[in-house]
């Protein structure tokens, strides 16, 4: 019989999460994303099959995602975490589509008072 440790790596998958943190849902990609804060990526889903359409990660998310939203225009709207090295802010991106690779179209900050618009925190 395996030991616990070893039935913990085998049952590691690239797809499992380190605190889903957040839900974002786009009809028009017919998908659903959730933010995985701790591994700083967003993971979205096909909305029928369930199956991995895509996955996101940017260096400077900090490794941390907080919060994820898609807005009217489509783009996806993400909120960060601080760290040592990286501070709390907003990120714009053009979600590719397979084809297209995603892109980073605009940073927003935080408030003088350290938080960002929105964000509870």
């Amino acid at each position: 019989m395996p030991q616990e440790r070893d039935l913990q790596s085998m049952l590691f998958h690239q797809f499992d999460f380190d605190v889903p943190h957040a839900l974002a849902i786009s009809e028009e990609r017919h998908a659903i994303c959730v933010a995985d804060r701790e591994n700083g990526r967003i993971i979205c889903y096909d909305l029928t099959t369930g199956r991995v359409k895509s996955g996101l990660r940017h260096r400077l998310f900090g490794g941390r995602v907080f919060s994820i939203a898609f807005g009217p225009s489509g783009y996806l709207y993400v909120v960060n975490g601080h760290t040592q090295n990286f501070k709390t802010q907003g990120f714009t991106l053009a979600i590719g589509d397979g084809k297209a690779k995603s892109r980073l179209v605009g940073l927003w900050g935080a408030e003088p008072s350290g938080r960002l618009p929105g964000h509870m925190h």
